[in-house]
């Protein structure tokens, strides 16, 4: 409990710093206050705290509050000459750097994540390349060949991100560690590294996954599970993903904490039917959801919600749900530490509140619905039916009841439609996920037998699209 406790004021604390954005000599003099009180407590009243209801004392929460408000402070100071953002919105430059991410193709540009090593500016007084580090957001031509790995010569002008009014971009892509953009410049490929790379590795699996899927996977099927189960987005019919918008249902298009934390809770059930022991059960778990996020290309978003989801597991294979949210908390807490701008990322609010959901309302939708159905049937009959609809059902109804509000925040759009639908298609998204990422590996090793289990996983897929279609129509 005092982990949670602990780690949730850390997190408030970056939250405040970045609401209210007073001096740090204010949360310096807070963070005194709090040490005073807990030297005063220690003399005055050693055995207990002073509030009966808190299990840690007040002052070190106060010193764990201020800490988080240093933390995101220290985050915020201003760019010097060796930073990519100090050459924003000035001259004309050469930069030299490396694609990180594979190339996001839209109809009308290609947007490259550059990651800068050298930079010639004629605001350097030093002749020549100077060393940089930064990341930027290239905008260039549809047209291109880029990939992942290329060493690229560049000419253009770095360009703060805008602010716009209901979206920040800016504050978006600070959020990832990216302050630049460079909007089509001239580009040159110098090199690649991808060869020599984990994430080239990755990368080049993931492709080579999605291949397969379009091979052995019909249109709009091939689509909607490259969206998923790969996090590739962009391959549905137009038709189809204005139908996902029109019922609120694009959160599972793109990979986040609710999927892992539904392929969590079925790989738990799996293990629990086949009787693994206890450990193995959740080793195998973490495997596979490390595996899982290697697949899928190991971004930023599918690794914060696989950490998040590994670390209630292992609270809950320890027996308490409030060792699993203790868990969840304290891993929230050391994530912001690294990075203290991940409280107003929409990918990390939802990761942290599917696998809450999950933890929280799992056992208690399931305990409640056998409950209800005892009171009717024969305790025999009830278990039978309950323990199904629990894993099958409920588990996704809890993980939707946390994050259904975030997605309403965050896309001001959700409606009576959109909870119907979520109903109907959240409860096989396991299946999905599982029998598709099944077929996705075996069609890699041995396609024969991946498209043989891809007959499996088409049902699934078909009957998510049929329903999110009929559902918008209605």
């Amino acid at each position: 409990m005092p982990l949670l406790w602990i780690s949730a004021a850390f997190i408030l604390g970056i939250l405040l710093a970045g609401l209210f954005k007073l001096t740090g000599f204010v949360w310096i003099l807070l963070a005194l206050v709090g040490i005073g009180l807990v030297v005063l407590q220690r003399r005055l009243n050693p055995s207990g705290g002073w509030i009966a209801w808190l299990p840690v004392p007040l002052g070190v929460l106060i010193i764990s509050l201020c800490t988080g408000a240093v933390r995101w402070q220290l985050s915020q100071i201003e760019a010097g000459v060796n930073d990519l953002a100090w050459y924003n919105d000035r001259d004309r430059v050469v930069m030299i750097g490396m694609v990180i991410r594979p190339p996001d193709r839209r109809e009308k540009s290609t947007l490259l994540t550059v990651r800068m090593r050298q930079i010639l500016s004629p605001a350097n007084s030093s002749p020549g390349f100077q060393p940089i580090k930064g990341n930027a957001i290239l905008f260039l031509p549809p047209d291109g060949s880029w990939k992942y790995g290329d060493i690229l010569k560049i000419h253009g002008i770095p360009l703060t991100p805008p602010e716009g009014e209901a979206f920040s971009y800016r504050a978006y892509l600070a959020q990832n560690g990216i302050f630049t953009l460079v909007r089509y410049p001239i580009a040159e490929r110098i090199g690649n590294q991808s060869a020599v790379s984990i994430a080239g590795v990755l990368y080049r699996i993931r492709e080579s996954a999605y291949q397969f899927v379009i091979r052995a996977y019909p249109q709009p099927e091939a689509g909607l599970l490259a969206g998923i189960v790969l996090g590739i987005d962009g391959k549905l019919p137009e038709d189809l993903e204005q139908d996902f918008k029109e019922t609120g249902t694009t959160h599972i298009l793109v990979i986040s904490g609710f999927n892992i934390a539904v392929l969590a809770e079925a790989l738990t059930v799996l293990f629990t039917r086949i009787r693994l022991r206890k450990w193995l059960a959740l080793g195998l778990n973490i495997l596979m959801i490390v595996a899982y996020t290697f697949m899928v290309g190991g971004d930023a978003p599918v690794v914060r919600a696989a950490i998040m989801g590994s670390v209630a597991l292992i609270g809950r294979y320890l027996g308490r749900r409030s060792a699993s949210i203790n868990s969840l908390v304290f891993a929230a807490g050391m994530m912001c530490l690294i990075n203290p701008n991940l409280p107003w990322s929409i990918s990390f609010q939802l990761s942290f509140a599917a696998t809450f959901g999950v933890i929280y309302f799992g056992d208690k939708l399931q305990t409640g619905f056998q409950s209800w159905l005892s009171g009717r049937l024969s305790n025999l009959t009830a278990q039978k039916i309950a323990k199904p609809v629990g894993e099958y059902f409920l588990i996704t109804i809890a993980a939707q009841l946390t994050t259904l509000p975030l997605i309403a925040y965050h896309f001001q759009r959700i409606s009576l439609s959109s909870f119907v639908t979520n109903i109907f298609i959240l409860p096989v998204q396991p299946l999905i996920m599982i029998l598709g990422g099944i077929s996705i590996l075996l069609g890699i090793l041995l396609e024969p037998l991946g498209r043989l289990t891809a007959l499996f996983a088409w049902g699934p897929l078909a009957y998510t699209g049929k329903v999110v279609t009929l559902l918008a129509e209605a």
